[in-house]
């Protein structure tokens, strides 16, 4: 059976070909990761692709716990999403639920790292544009940066 993308990190199978997702979720999943942990202008032929808030292009001393900050963080994730994770016919294959960033200062809970924010996102699957949530699938995504 052929895979629906590339299982990064890479790794060869026994065929010789690199591991790739198999199913959907995990074909998604790793498709929104591509999204948000590329910066801006790092792919050649879509420059536009990815996140230019800087703390995610590694510019250090970034005031990451202002409202203002995360904000354009939450709008532009939700951009990007929109624009790149889409079907053959221009429909959005997931929907944002829930969309949060955490940082240390402001959830001390949370054990992270100084000037490292938590990026949490749950999402609905949309399979063949179903909005009604009769053939849908639920996942969530988190990760520190």
């Amino acid at each position: 059976m052929r895979g629906q993308n590339l299982k990064l990190p890479l790794n060869n199978e026994s065929d010789g070909m690199f591991a790739s997702n198999r199913d959907t979720i995990s074909s998604i999943r790793q498709g929104i990761l591509n999204i948000l942990l590329t910066k801006k202008n790092e792919r050649i032929v879509k420059n536009d692709i990815g996140i230019s808030v800087s703390v995610l292009n590694g510019v250090l001393f970034e005031n990451n716990n202002s409202d203002a900050f995360q904000d354009k963080l939450l709008t532009e994730i939700r951009q990007q999403l929109d624009t790149y994770l889409i079907d053959e016919e221009g429909n959005p294959k997931v929907r944002v639920d829930d969309l949060r960033v955490y940082t240390k200062e402001k959830n001390p809970d949370f054990i992270l790292e100084d000037n490292t924010i938590k990026i949490k996102m749950l999402y609905t699957i949309l399979l063949n544009n179903n909005i009604d949530n009769t053939n849908t699938n639920q996942d969530a995504i988190s990760f520190n940066v």
